[in-house]
C-alpha cells in the first residue's frame, strides 16, 4: 500500500492507505508520519479498519509463534498467506531458514517475487531471505515448466507432489497449500503434517465457504491447523497518537465499518 502527501495551491492533504506501525519496514511508516507532521495537512484521510475486536499481535510475535509450531512439526509444514503480503512471506522464509527447511513455492508466487525484487530495491533488500533459501518450484502445467527452464534453468522443479518421498516432505515448507488440496490428497504426507493459516479471516460468504472446505479437508486428513496472523492495519491507540502528532485541520476516516466511532475516538 502507498501513502500520499499532496500539496496544492490552496490546500494540502495526506492519505495513509493501509498502514501499520509494526513489521520489518515500520521505518517507512514512521517516515510518512514525520513528513505529515511537518506539513500539517489541511485534510488527513486515514483508514480505520481496526476498531472493533482489533487483533494486537505484531509481526514479530507471528514469527515467534509460527517458529514454535514449525519446530514441533514432524511432517510437512503447510502455510497459507496472502501472496501480496510480502512481510508475511518474508517471515516464513525466515522460519524455513531457522528450522533448516526447504521451501516449496507455487510457480506464480515464485515468478511474482522475482519480478518484484528485480524492479524494487526496497523489496529486494527486505526479501534477501528469498535469495538465500533452498527453493523448489511446484508447477501445474507444461507451460510453467517450460518458462522456468528458459528463465531459471538452475531452479529445482517439482511437477508432481505424489513423486516426492515422505522424507523430502518432512524437510519442507509448502507455501499457498490451499491451492493444492487435490494434489496433496494424493501425496505421501508424513505423520505430523501441520497447517498454518497466516492471513485474514474470510470477509464474505463465498470466501467463508471456501475456507470451510479447506478446514474440512484438513480434518478428514487428520491435519491440525493454527491461525497465526497480525493485522496489516494500524491499531486505534496508535492512530490516535499519530493524529495528535500531525494535528490536521480536518480528519476523514475511510475503509472502516465504524468511521464515525473511529473519528470520535481519534479527536476526543
Amino acid at each position: 500500500s502507498y501513502g500520499f502527501l499532496i500539496r496544492g495551491k490552496e490546500a494540502s492533504l495526506a492519505y495513509t492507505g493501509d498502514f501499520r506501525m509494526h513489521g520489518p519496514r515500520r521505518d517507512m511508516t514512521e517516515e510518512f508520519v514525520r513528513l505529515c507532521e511537518e506539513e500539517r495537512p489541511d485534510l488527513f484521510i486515514t483508514e480505520g479498519t481496526n476498531f472493533a475486536e482489533a487483533s494486537s499481535l505484531s509481526e514479530e510475535e507471528v514469527l515467534n509463534r509460527a517458529a514454535e509450531v514449525a519446530r514441533s512439526t514432524e511432517g510437512l509444514l503447510m502455510v497459507a498467506t496472502s501472496p501480496r503480503d510480502v512481510d508475511r512471506l518474508r517471515t516464513y522464509f525466515q522460519i524455513a531458514s531457522l528450522e533448516s527447511k526447504k521451501v516449496i513455492l507455487p510457480c506464480k508466487l515464485f515468478l511474482m517475487l522475482n519480478w518484484l525484487m528485480d524492479r524494487d530495491p526496497v523489496l529486494s533488500s527486505s526479501l534477501k531471505e528469498v535469495g538465500n533459501a533452498e527453493i523448489s518450484v511446484y508447477v501445474k502445467t507444461k507451460t510453467e515448466e517450460k518458462l522456468l527452464d528458459q528463465e531459471f534453468p538452475s531452479i529445482s522443479v517439482i511437477s508432481d507432489l505424489k513423486l516426492m518421498s515422505r522424507g523430502e516432505l518432512e524437510e519442507s515448507v509448502l507455501f499457498s497449500f490451499e491451492d493444492f488440496v487435490h494434489d496433496l490428497s494424493k501425496a505421501p504426507l508424513p505423520p505430523g503434517t501441520t497447517a498454518i493459516f497466516s492471513h485474514s479471516e474470510p470477509v464474505d460468504e463465498e470466501s467463508q465457504v471456501e475456507f470451510e472446505k479447506i478446514v474440512n479437508w484438513l480434518c478428514f486428513m487428520g491435519i491440525p491447523s493454527y491461525r497465526i496472523h497480525s493485522s496489516g492495519h494500524v491499531y486505534p491507540s496508535q492512530l490516535r497518537a499519530i493524529v495528535r502528532r500531525i494535528k490536521p485541520k480536518e480528519l476523514l476516516v475511510i475503509h472502516s465499518e465504524h468511521p464515525e466511532a473511529m473519528r470520535k475516538f481519534l479527536i476526543s
